[in-house]
């Protein structure tokens, strides 16, 4: 099983990249995790920036892809309930992608293109922070998927 973890702009804190490296590790006992890092456009208005950035992200999903994209305005689950839409999931794709929304939200090309829109709290987090938050929720829904201890 492949996951991509799909973001934009790298991440600057080094405490949050010694989060991300241990997490991917612990990914790698249960799937094979990749970042990709797509530039910040940053001196753009923001509808041109909005469109290229969520552009750039669309030409690298095929069909063969669940793409799975966060932001804050969308449905939540519980970590249970995370786990159970992940493992129907898992057997009928080979690869999935995580991509979290920004700021100025995705163009509704990559909205629509969405196979399930996630959030994690109506809350607004950095980047650098959801990434955490999403690599320990992926990693906690295999633990549960594969009754390990550490969900419990």
């Amino acid at each position: 099983m492949k996951i991509n973890f799909f973001f934009i702009g790298k991440t600057k804190e080094k405490f949050f990249s010694d989060a991300e490296e241990n997490f991917l590790k612990y990914l790698k006992k249960f799937c094979e995790p990749k970042v990709k890092i797509f530039k910040e456009e940053t001196n753009w208005e923001i509808e041109k920036q909005k469109n290229t950035e969520s552009e750039r992200i669309l030409k690298e999903i095929s069909d063969k892809n669940f793409l799975i994209l966060l932001d804050v305005f969308w449905e939540n689950f519980s970590s249970e309930e995370f786990s159970q839409k992940l493992e129907k999931i898992f057997p009928l794709w080979k690869e999935i992608i995580f991509v979290i929304s920004w700021s100025y939200w995705p163009n509704d090309n990559l909205r629509k293109r969405a196979d399930l829109k996630l959030s994690f709290s109506k809350m607004t987090f950095t980047h650098q922070m959801i990434r955490q938050i999403l690599f320990e929720q992926v990693f906690r829904a295999f633990s549960i998927i594969n009754n390990t201890s550490y969900h419990k």
